[in-house]
C-alpha cells in the first residue's frame, strides 16, 4: 500500500509540473512573441514604420488613355531606333518586369548602364541611375536621342513619328502645317557628322576629388594599363582624366549625344516643330509608363490586415509568414534599409554612395561619377522640365506639373558628396529583375545581401555614405531578409 501511494505522489508531482508549464507558456506566450521585435524597436514604432510603406487604397497615377495608347504604340515600336531593330520595349520587357536580364542594356550597341525597372517608375522625382532626367518625359526622350540606345537624332525621330503615326499624332495634337510636314520629313534623311570622342565633362575640382578619394591609385593604374598607358604619376594619370580618359576606345570618331541633339540647320520654326514633335511624342510615352503598376503584393496584403488586427501574429496567413516577418524585422530593425529603401515604392529616388568597389569591366577608362555627373545633364539639357517645350508637351498631354523642377536651380554643381552616388531603386518584384545594381555586376539577391552584410571593399570613387555599417548577418537572417524582399512580388497592370 505504501508503495502505491509513492507511485500515485510520484506521478501526480509529474502531472502537477507539467500542467503549470504548459499554464505559464500560455499565459508567457504574447511577452514570448514581443520577444521578436527589435530589441529597440516597439511594436507601435514598428507598425508605424510598414504603414510608411503601403499603397493608399486603389492607388493609381492619372493620365488620359487615348495618350497612353498613342504612348504604348511609340513604346514597342522598334523602327524608332537608327537600324530599326531596337524599341523601348526590347531594353523594358513587360514579362521580365519591364527589365531585360541583362547586366546592362543592349541598344544599338552595348551601354554602360543596367536596365531599371519601369514599374510604379512615375512615382520617381528624378530619372536613370544618375538622376540625369528630371521628368518622365525627358526619360522618356533619352533612349531615343542616345547614341547607343536608339540612336536617333531629333530630326530623325521627328521624321519617323510623322512618318509612321502621322494619323494618330494629327489626331491627338492638331494638323502640321503642309510645308513643315514634308520638311520634317525630308529632314529625316540627314546623316549625323560625328564630332568626335566624347569626353569627361567633370568639373577639375570633382576629376580631383574622384582620384584623391579612390579606393587604391591601383585601380587608375589598372585602367591606364589597359589602355596601355603603364604606370603615371599622380600628377599624369589626372592630366589624362582631364584630356578626355574615358574617350571611346575607337579610333574613329563616335556619333556623341550631343550630335544628336544638335540641330541640323537653322530654320527656326522647323526647329520648333521638331521639338513639338518629339516631346509630344515623349509626353505620350510617358502617359503609357503611368500605367505600369504593381501594389498589391503579398506583403501589402499583410499590412493592409495589420491596420486591422490587435497583434502582429493575427495578420499573418499563408501568403505571408513568421519567415517573411523576420526579414521585415530585419529590414526595418537592424538592416535600417528603410531608410534610403522608404515609402510605397521602397524607395526615396534620392542617390547614394553605397561604396561599391571598381568594376573594372564597366568602369575601365572612366570615373563612375554618378550623380555629380547627372547634375551637370540636367542643368544643361535642352529638353528639361522647366523648358518651353516640355512644359507645353506635358499640359497637351494633359499631365500633371511637376514639383522637382524647382529644385533644379538649387542642385550642387560641385558636390564632392554625389560622386559615385547612384539612385536607390525600387524594391519591388526583385525576382524579375535581376541582375541588380546600376552596372549590373551581382547576379543574385544573395551576392546583394552579402556587399551590405559584411561591406568588404572601398569604393571607387568618393567616400560610401556614414549610415551605412557592417550588418554582421547570420546566414539565417540574410535568408529571411531575401524571403521578406521577395514577398514584395506581386501582378504588374499596365494598358
Amino acid at each position: 500500500m505504501l508503495l502505491d501511494l509513492k507511485s500515485f505522489f510520484s506521478k501526480f508531482k509529474k502531472w502537477l509540473f507539467a500542467s503549470i508549464t504548459a499554464l505559464c507558456i500560455w499565459l508567457w506566450l504574447p511577452d514570448l512573441w514581443s520577444q521578436k521585435l527589435p530589441s529597440l524597436m516597439s511594436e507601435e514604432l514598428l507598425r508605424d514604420k510598414i504603414r510608411s510603406h503601403i499603397f493608399p487604397p486603389a492607388f493609381s497615377l492619372p493620365y488620359e488613355r487615348k495618350f497612353a495608347e498613342f504612348g504604348k504604340k511609340l513604346f514597342v515600336d522598334s523602327r524608332l531606333s537608327v537600324n530599326e531593330k531596337v524599341s523601348c520595349a526590347t531594353c523594358h520587357n513587360p514579362g521580365k518586369s519591364f527589365t531585360d536580364g541583362r547586366p546592362t542594356a543592349m541598344g544599338v550597341a552595348l551601354t554602360e548602364r543596367n536596365t531599371p525597372t519601369l514599374v510604379n517608375i512615375a512615382m520617381n522625382s528624378w530619372f536613370f541611375s544618375d538622376g540625369r532626367a528630371d521628368s518622365l518625359t525627358a526619360q522618356a526622350l533619352g533612349p531615343w536621342l542616345d547614341p547607343k540606345e536608339q540612336g536617333l537624332s531629333m530630326e530623325q525621330l521627328a521624321a519617323k513619328i510623322v512618318t509612321f503615326h502621322l494619323n494618330t499624332y494629327t489626331a491627338l495634337y492638331g494638323p502640321i502645317e503642309n510645308g513643315v510636314l514634308k520638311a520634317i520629313q525630308e529632314g529625316g534623311d540627314h546623316s549625323i557628322t560625328p564630332s568626335g570622342p566624347s569626353v569627361n565633362l567633370l568639373p577639375p575640382s570633382l576629376r580631383i576629388y574622384g582620384i584623391a578619394t579612390m579606393g587604391t591609385f591601383s585601380a587608375l593604374d589598372h585602367i591606364l594599363k589597359l589602355a596601355g598607358q603603364g604606370a603615371r604619376s599622380p600628377q599624369d594619370q589626372f592630366a589624362m582624366l582631364s584630356a578626355g580618359l574615358n574617350a571611346s576606345d575607337d579610333s574613329k570618331p563616335l556619333v556623341t549625344e550631343q550630335d544628336l541633339l544638335t540641330p541640323r540647320h537653322d530654320n527656326r520654326q522647323l526647329d520648333a516643330a521638331i521639338r513639338a514633335v518629339i516631346t509630344n511624342s515623349a509626353g505620350a510615352v510617358e502617359a503609357y509608363e503611368r500605367s505600369i503598376l504593381s501594389t498589391q503584393s503579398p506583403f501589402d496584403h499583410f499590412a493592409e490586415r495589420l491596420t486591422r488586427t490587435k497583434t502582429i501574429q493575427e495578420a499573418f496567413d499563408a501568403s505571408f509568414s513568421q519567415d517573411e516577418f523576420e526579414g521585415l524585422n530585419l529590414f526595418m530593425g537592424k538592416g535600417n534599409c528603410d531608410l534610403c529603401h522608404s515609402g510605397p515604392n521602397f524607395t526615396n529616388s534620392q542617390f547614394h554612395n553605397i561604396g561599391l568597389p571598381w568594376n573594372s569591366d564597366i568602369d575601365y577608362k572612366k570615373l563612375p561619377a554618378g550623380r555629380a555627373q547627372g547634375v551637370l545633364a540636367i542643368k544643361d539639357h535642352p529638353f528639361g522640365c522647366q523648358t518651353p517645350h516640355v512644359v507645353k508637351a506635358r499640359a497637351d498631354n494633359r499631365l500633371s506639373n511637376l514639383e522637382q523642377c524647382a529644385e533644379v536651380e538649387f542642385l550642387k554643381l560641385d558636390g564632392l558628396e554625389s560622386m559615385n552616388a547612384f539612385k536607390t531603386p525600387t524594391l519591388r518584384n526583385l525576382k524579375l529583375t535581376a541582375p541588380y545594381m546600376h552596372d549590373g555586376r551581382f547576379e543574385s539577391l544573395e551576392e546583394v545581401i552579402n556587399h551590405y552584410s559584411s561591406l568588404p571593399d572601398k569604393p571607387a570613387i568618393g567616400h560610401r555614405e556614414e549610415s551605412l555599417q557592417e550588418l554582421n548577418l547570420t546566414k539565417k537572417e540574410k535568408n529571411q531578409l531575401i524571403k521578406f524582399l521577395l514577398s514584395l512580388e506581386s501582378k504588374i497592370e499596365s494598358l
